[in-house]
């Protein structure tokens, strides 16, 4: 869906960020990870 819908892709990572940011706010450490998935074409 990432690649038809980059908007998605985005949305759910600015999601990740802005809830770990929301959470250090509060005192708590956070280690946010992003995975990125491998995508290739059948050439």
């Amino acid at each position: 869906l990432g690649i038809s819908y980059p908007e998605l892709t985005e949305m759910q990572a600015r999601a990740v960020f802005e809830a770990a940011i929301a959470m250090s706010n509060q005192g708590v450490e956070v280690f946010p990870e992003i995975m990125v998935p491998l995508v290739g074409t059948p050439q």
